[in-house]
């Protein structure tokens, strides 16, 4: 719920839209984790300092039955 789609290709351009509040915590997430890893990196190089990837991405998440939605 309240995702922001950031694709890694254009995330350092609209990196801002994740929010003024540098210490709030960002979950990063793509289907398998490796490229929420480097997205991670790259956010938390523009100051983001509670940046965390889901170790294993959306297919671990949903494999390990935790909610999703597409709202």
């Amino acid at each position: 719920m309240n995702a922001v789609s950031l694709p890694l290709t254009t995330l350092e351009q609209h990196v801002s839209e994740l929010g003024k509040d540098k210490a709030r915590p960002i979950l990063v997430y793509c289907a398998l984790g490796g490229t929420s890893a480097e997205a991670a990196r790259k956010i938390t190089k523009h100051g983001y300092t509670e940046v965390y990837p889901i170790r294993g991405g959306l297919d671990n998440w949903m494999a390990s039955n935790l909610p999703v939605t597409a709202k």
